[in-house]
């Protein structure tokens, strides 16, 4: 390769009127001005500072979620001091090694911009660099050099451009995973305060949060998966179907998820069915901060009662329809031993006395033995014969402790084999 090919980047310069002051660290300053002199560093940090307000005016979004420009001039900076010394170099120099790529993607993560949006911006900037040197190449190179080094330059700088993106995205997900730890840490604490009745000031509490306790309708969810990124997903679409307006999660280890939701008006009356292997438990919706600490209690119940009756095999299970197993089902053992005592032999889990278990189930809440034949679509003869079955497999007559022998037939069931 030509000795001479990048080493008019060290030519870069800057009318004094456009100097300003160098957003990148000072052992950045020092390593960058050994490889390329202070001129070409002075040049750098004027085109950092066009290039990021360029941009920034371009990608409104990216400035609104950014705020200010310094943490995007530092990372053009960044960018802009390596794609030179890949240029001059002749190799690519990754952006990785400087001190700007992890605190700038530590600022992106703080300031809650998302990944596919800090590698767009990074493109664009990309662009525009491109366009500045090439228009100083052909101010600074011979007219018979400019093709060599022109493609030296656009080759040099899309592979440190995708160095960079690289290093941006492994950078992003370390801070992200950081952020999130400690994030979380403080906003489990703050919910746990509040479930414990322990908060004071609810507004400061609220906005540490990003979610509205008072004045609002809260409905809560207990979300369970093995795939951790199931979860969120799953309590995020099951929320917004719900109408929710505000979210919170709160991750309980690598296979559990409390969540919140939020709105102004009362929740739909009926929950939204989800399919899948996610399953939710859910809290009747609530008002207020009792509505938050009420909501959530009950998802927990329901929880513990579908992971204690592996029968129950709904994959979304309002605390309404489990309410009395989650009355009746603190002590498992003692509920065993309660449906034992009831049923007999009745409770055995076998396809023949299921099916009696069924007709008995309904002909207790219908009381008529033709409805009961309608309803299971049999005989009338049929229907007599179970009945009669059922008794002799209890023990005891169907018409003695009526309300217990109901409650078994749900239990038994619901707790399977």
């Amino acid at each position: 390769m030509d000795e001479k090919l990048g080493a008019w980047v060290r030519s870069l310069r800057t009318d004094s009127r456009n100097r300003c002051d160098f957003a990148s660290s000072e052992q950045t300053r020092r390593d960058f001005a050994e490889r390329l002199g202070l001129p070409a560093l002075d040049w750098t940090a004027a085109a950092a500072r066009d290039i990021a307000s360029s941009t920034l005016a371009a990608r409104p979004r990216f400035a609104t979620a950014v705020g200010e420009q310094p943490t995007v001039v530092k990372g053009i900076e960044g960018g802009v001091l390596c794609v030179l010394a890949s240029v001059h170099s002749g190799a690519v120099v990754d952006p990785a090694t400087t001190l700007e790529v992890p605190e700038t993607a530590r600022e992106f993560v703080e300031l809650g911009v998302p990944l596919p949006e800090v590698w767009a911006t990074v493109r664009q900037a990309h662009r525009r660099l491109v366009d500045r040197l090439s228009t100083a190449c052909q101010d600074l190179v011979p007219v018979a050099e400019q093709a060599a080094e022109l493609q030296h330059m656009f080759r040099l700088a899309f592979e440190c451009v995708d160095a960079l993106v690289e290093g941006l995205g492994a950078a992003y997900a370390v801070e992200s995973d950081r952020w999130q730890a400690t994030a979380g840490a403080v906003r489990e604490e703050l919910v746990n305060a509040v479930l414990a009745d322990a908060v004071q000031d609810f507004d400061t509490v609220s906005q540490q949060l990003r979610y509205e306790l008072r004045h609002r309708h809260h409905v809560g969810i207990v979300v369970w998966h093995d795939d951790t990124a199931q979860l969120q997903n799953t309590a995020l679409r099951w929320l917004e179907a719900s109408g929710a307006q505000q979210t919170l999660l709160i991750p309980r280890g690598q296979s559990l998820l409390y969540a919140w939701g939020n709105r102004r008006s009362p929740f739909p009356a009926s929950p939204p069915d989800f399919d899948g292997d996610v399953r939710v438990a859910a809290g009747a919706p609530s008002y207020d901060v009792p509505g938050f600490q009420g909501t959530h209690h009950e998802a927990c119940d329901a929880h513990r009662v579908v992971r204690a009756m592996p029968g129950l095999a709904d994959t979304v299970v309002p605390f309404a329809a489990v309410s009395l197993l989650a009355a009746l089902s603190e002590d498992s053992s003692r509920l065993r031993r309660f449906v034992s005592d009831e049923l007999g032999e009745l409770a055995a889990d076998d396809p023949n006395t299921r099916e009696l278990r069924r007709t008995l189930r309904v002909y207790l809440e219908t009381r008529n033995a033709k409805a009961t034949a309608t309803q299971l679509v049999v005989a009338r003869n049929t229907v007599a014969y179970r009945l009669q079955r059922a008794e002799q497999l209890r023990g005891r007559g169907l018409e003695e402790r009526l309300l217990e022998l109901w409650v078994a037939l749900i239990l038994v069931d619901a707790m399977g084999s």
